[in-house]
């Protein structure tokens, strides 16, 4: 009834006229977003070319390529692709399950791969074998067979073609692993899964790490190591490291903010504390008290916030929290904070020239700012990196002296 009044009539026709001038608006808008990022991403690759020279092995080089390819493209397929050709190994694969977001984890164990749900890790769970569905010519089916040729642990694992999953004969405890490109397709394969009670079986995405490697396979210890370890999340690489040095460990001392990662830590430390020193800050370029991202609390993820969070952190730099420690080595992984860290560290690395393992991949500018401002102090530093995942993250930057 309310359309026979002329005015709404006119209402309408006028509403009609905006949204498509709106959309026109937002088409240019859109295109010249991408293209200022388009540009503010070639600088960067500019800024990270200078630094080529001084990475000293080919493999560094070639994870330094990939990374540029995805500031440019926003696709880390490349990744996958140089661990692939590298023959990488990994020691963990991280499957989200769609029903509930829990996630299972597989670790290598033995030669063999064990599957776990993070909610109950003392509980093994067994699979007969997987089940990767995807679109045959797609990335993703060359993901997926990238997948299988990295992990070499998934026996009986088979790729499906996702238009064929009525016929494929899915057995009564396969895995079933969603590859599939486009999101509206995997919308009906997951109601189709979900029409067939399969929901605990069914893996949204799947990543691999190695873990194992991370911060370990580049450096040896040497006698009377004091390690700092920033972002230490539950405590269980600081206890790592001491296992790496052994009798060479003068002291560990673990840095993290997060309350929930710190009852973790303090509770896997205790049995460590003559060599482990926790402490309970954030490392910045200065003393500060900021918010926590609070989305993010507990996670393995925490951040600091401007004006965002709600819970209080408490920011040191480490050349106030450690002094005059003769430190050797710096591992850092703290969400983003890596540069103004290693600015709060300045004079730490200045007197003792210690070993650097820091991440370089949560900013887009991390792999050309990090390697500045350490080259910046220490001219003679030597660069590596290395990468253990699947995907865009844990991309390490090391760094020694000869």
């Amino acid at each position: 009834m309310m359309g026979n009044f002329p005015g709404v009539r006119v209402c309408d026709s006028l509403f009609s006229v905006l949204t498509r001038l709106k959309r026109l608006v937002d088409v240019p808008r859109k295109s010249i977003k991408r293209r200022v990022r388009k540009a503010q991403m070639r600088k960067i690759l500019s800024e990270a070319e200078k630094y080529r020279g001084y990475y000293v092995d080919e493999l560094s080089r070639k994870i330094l390529d990939c990374r540029e390819e995805y500031l440019i493209s926003g696709d880390d397929t490349a990744f996958l692709r140089l661990a692939s050709s590298e023959g990488f190994t990994f020691s963990d694969c991280y499957l989200y399950r769609e029903a509930g977001g829990s996630r299972l984890v597989m670790k290598r164990e033995g030669g063999e791969w064990h599957l776990y749900d993070e909610s109950r890790p003392c509980v093994e769970e067994t699979y007969s074998g997987a089940v990767l569905l995807c679109d045959k010519g797609s990335e993703r089916l060359e993901r997926a067979e990238m997948f299988i040729a990295t992990c070499g642990g998934l026996k009986d694992c088979r790729l499906v073609d996702a238009d064929e999953i009525s016929e494929c004969g899915l057995s009564g405890n396969e895995i079933i692993i969603n590859a599939v490109s486009h999101h509206m397709k995997r919308r009906r394969i997951a109601e189709y899964i979900r029409s067939y009670g399969l929901d605990s079986r069914f893996i949204g995405g799947m990543l691999w790490y190695n873990t194992d490697a991370q911060y370990f396979d580049v450096f040896k210890p040497a006698e009377n190591e004091t390690v700092l370890d920033v972002g230490a999340y539950d405590g269980e690489t600081a206890i790592r490291f001491l296992k790496w040095g052994g009798d060479k460990i003068r002291r560990v001392y673990a840095f993290d903010f997060d309350p929930a990662n710190i009852s973790k830590c303090r509770r896997n430390i205790e049995p460590y504390r003559d060599k482990i020193t926790l402490i309970e800050k954030g490392t910045w370029d200065k003393e500060e008290t900021l918010t926590l991202d609070s989305g993010l609390e507990g996670s393995g993820s925490s951040r600091v916030s401007f004006g965002g969070g709600t819970t209080i952190a408490t920011l040191t730099t480490i050349d106030n929290a450690v002094k005059d420690e003769p430190v050797t080595l710096i591992k850092m992984d703290v969400e983003g904070a890596e540069l103004k860290s290693l600015m709060g560290a300045k004079n730490t690395i200045l007197r003792n020239k210690p070993r650097l393992a820091i991440s370089v991949y949560h900013k887009p500018e991390d792999i050309c700012e990090i390697p500045g401002y350490i080259l910046s102090l220490v001219p003679e530093y030597k660069l590596m990196l290395r990468h253990y995942s699947s995907t865009f993250a844990e991309t390490i930057l090391y760094a020694y002296c000869e």
